[in-house]
């Protein structure tokens, strides 16, 4: 089980009264622009589910600080019935019934349920640490002890690729490239047409509003992103991303002193203006001539963009982020079938000699 994290709030008012609130000026040449301030991440995501419908939130790949905030979110009191879905990348709707199943506390293997989040449209180790079998299990608890229109569903949204049919990288492919596009019709389909609310834990690269990877031209479906896909339809959801670094404390001073992890609206702030690249850093980029054909773009082409044009709040991690290690149970790696499984998939997607080797390492094989 996930310990129960004790709830520590930064200040005391709603997200949206705090960011029309802020502390002293910044800087003389940025004075029209607001401070950001630092609220609770809980009272703020709660408040954010006021008012939208899907909540963006940086996760997924995450270590155990991540899925202690999440465990705080859904053990809130006032979370159940707020919130009434949790969409996870770390799940296939491959095994949706089996999830429901698990989640209403019918009898299981430990081993079925595993197949959730292992057999997802990631050949690699992502999934697999044991802070996601711990959230799957700590929400079978919690749903044992709410009333039944209290209790949260989880919905896999990775697309329900079938391993044993898979024969080349190219298959693997047509099923990654649809990993947004298969999100956000699901959350369309089972959360906004059903007037529920959904809470969405992904890695933050899939919510940007614009694709820094293709220099913000969102002209081509390989450009799309979940947001963008949802913002398409109609739907506006409340994007969160994620920041760990001293950039943020170069635009604003006191950040360094924010409670760790803290989350600040950035419309209208010092943050806002700020380039998108000052907070994730800057990459290579292409223009997309065709499937699998992007040509690298001079580093002086690259487009400026906004955070606040990006998203609407930011997830402090603090200057110093934990490293997150790959780490795997004892009990995942003592299944005979795992490790081959996870190498023979590695290899048939093309990956990296490094994923293989990080997996022997992590079930302690050389």
């Amino acid at each position: 089980m996930i310990a129960r994290m004790p709830r520590v709030r930064c200040l005391q008012l709603p997200l949206v009264v705090l960011a029309l609130l802020g502390p002293p000026a910044v800087s003389a040449g940025q004075a029209s622009r607001r401070a950001a301030v630092p609220v609770d991440p809980v009272d703020g995501i709660l408040e954010a589910f006021k008012t939208h419908q899907v909540v963006m939130l940086p996760g997924g790949h995450g270590g155990k600080r991540g899925y202690e905030l999440l465990s705080r979110i859904l053990r809130d009191p006032r979370s159940p019935g707020l919130i009434t879905d949790v969409v996870v990348e770390f799940g296939t709707s491959r095994y949706q019934d089996l999830i429901d199943r698990y989640m209403r506390g019918e009898a299981m293997p430990a081993a079925a349920i595993r197949r959730a989040w292992q057999d997802t449209a990631n050949p690699g180790v992502t999934h697999d640490n044991p802070f996601v079998e711990e959230f799957y299990s700590e929400l079978r608890t919690l749903n044992a002890g709410f009333r039944k229109e209290q209790r949260y569903r989880v919905l896999g949204g990775d697309p329900p690729i079938d391993w044993d049919n898979m024969v080349s990288a190219a298959d693997v492919r047509r099923w990654t490239v649809r990993r947004d596009s298969f999100a956000a019709d699901l959350i369309h389909r089972e959360v906004v047409e059903r007037g529920r609310r959904a809470l969405v834990v992904y890695g933050p690269a899939h919510f940007p509003r614009k694709e820094v990877l293709t220099n913000f031209d969102m002209s081509n479906w390989q450009a799309q992103t979940m947001t963008s896909l949802l913002e398409a339809a109609g739907i506006k959801p409340f994007v969160i991303l994620s920041d760990s670094g001293p950039e943020a404390v170069n635009l604003q001073a006191d950040i360094g002193s924010w409670r760790v992890p803290s989350l600040t609206l950035v419309r209208g702030t010092v943050l806002g203006a700020a380039d998108f690249t000052t907070f994730n850093g800057e990459n290579d980029r292409f223009t997309i001539r065709g499937v699998d054909d992007f040509v690298k773009l001079p580093k002086e082409q690259h487009k400026p963009m906004p955070m606040e044009e990006m998203a609407d709040a930011i997830l402090w991690n603090g200057v110093t982020a934990p490293p997150t290690p790959i780490l795997l149970s004892k009990e995942t790696c003592a299944d005979p079938g795992y490790l081959s499984m996870r190498l023979k998939r590695i290899a048939l997607a093309g990956l990296p000699k490094g994923e293989a080797d990080a997996a022997r390492k992590a079930c302690g094989v050389q």
